[in-house]
């Protein structure tokens, strides 16, 4: 079941929809939630659905809340945008999809024409810079290779909801990419935010879109992740463990 709440009177309508769910590093989750702060967008509806875990979450003083998707909206040089995000994704397969679907309608019904998703892509290395990389549309991938520098992906698969949510809107005839940024291994299993991957993933949203939103603090918190995991790195190579994973909290 899934069931649409909203929280305004009236529903506003939009041109783009920017979304991230949690993944790798929450990288997704990390930069639709920066956006929607920076923007300062109004929480407009929740979209809730029986695939999530049946978890009830305490907020705090005792407030309490089903685990949804909550979508948010901002205007920026008269431009609607939506910014659309969730604690936690499906555990299964259809839901993801149904959920995905359900998202991408009520997008649609309010003429949002364009969908962009963050997401993480994982490499082995550890390296200071992060690269973007992108799929999906042809005229938005064309559009971010461009004007972001974002590397267009071959081949491979992008799972789970900011993967799958890119190929609905297609479906609907939007146009949908899938921004995905660089994220070290290291930081995925060791179970840290990857603020320096969110944050190229919303510098390349923000220069195509014109969002000019500044990610200076991101870097101080990118900084201070990368130190602590490089640190647990170097540790663990001392002690003669560099081959093993048994370290990494999986």
């Amino acid at each position: 079941m899934i069931k649409v709440v909203a929280s305004v009177h009236t529903l506003p309508a939009g041109n783009i929809a920017i979304a991230g769910f949690p993944g790798m590093g929450l990288v997704g989750k990390t930069a639709a939630e920066f956006i929607a702060k920076a923007l300062r967008a109004r929480h407009v509806a929740s979209i809730y659905c029986t695939g999530f875990p049946a978890h009830l979450l305490i907020r705090g003083r005792g407030s309490s809340s089903l685990i949804k998707i909550d979508i948010y909206h901002a205007a920026v040089d008269s431009k609607g945008i939506f910014i659309v995000t969730s604690d936690a994704q499906p555990m299964e397969d259809r839901f993801q999809n149904e959920l995905s679907y359900a998202i991408v309608t009520f997008l649609k019904e309010r003429g949002v024409e364009r969908v962009v998703a963050g997401a993480a892509y994982v490499t082995e290395a550890v390296v200071p810079s992060r690269r973007v990389f992108v799929a999906g549309s042809t005229d938005l991938v064309k559009e971010f290779a461009e004007r972001a520098d974002a590397v267009p992906l071959e081949e491979g698969v992008i799972s789970g909801m900011n993967g799958v949510i890119v190929g609905w809107a297609q479906v609907e005839g939007m146009s949908s990419v899938c921004v995905l940024g660089e994220t070290w291994r290291s930081i995925v299993e060791m179970e840290q935010v990857d603020y320096g991957a969110a944050r190229v993933v919303i510098d390349a949203v923000s220069k195509v879109f014109g969002l000019n939103v500044d990610t200076s603090e991101l870097a101080n918190y990118a900084s201070r992740i990368e130190k602590e995991v490089l640190e647990r790195l170097g540790r663990f190579a001392k002690s003669g463990q560099e081959g093993r994973r048994s370290y990494y909290i999986t």
